[in-house]
């Protein structure tokens, strides 16, 4: 059996507008999963409200096939359904390091 090499690698993403729900941000991750495959997300939280806020991290497990996929598309992502207005996602690479440093 091979061993799959494991290069994580975290970027910042906001979005155009707030998260309104539990299944807005699954259907994010959702779209987050065709750039390659995720070891974590996080939606960012308001401490009071506890509404989703605009803004999160990702984790994907291989760096060089994501770092490849989000640079095709810009760095940006456009999501229709289930939003009622289309929502972009932007990408930015996190200064924050990974679990496997």
């Amino acid at each position: 059996m091979a061993l799959t090499k494991f290069s994580p690698i975290r970027y910042f993403f906001r979005t155009s507008q707030n998260i309104p729900s539990i299944t807005h941000a699954r259907a994010i991750a959702k779209e987050f999963n065709k750039l390659g495959d995720l070891v974590e997300y996080k939606f960012i939280r308001c401490p009071e409200t506890h509404a989703y806020l605009n803004y999160g991290f990702v984790t994907f497990k291989n760096k060089e096939h994501t770092t490849k996929a989000i640079s095709e598309t810009g760095g940006f992502l456009k999501m229709g359904a289930p939003f009622e207005q289309p929502v972009d996602i932007k990408f930015e690479k996190s200064t924050m390091r990974t679990a496997s440093k």
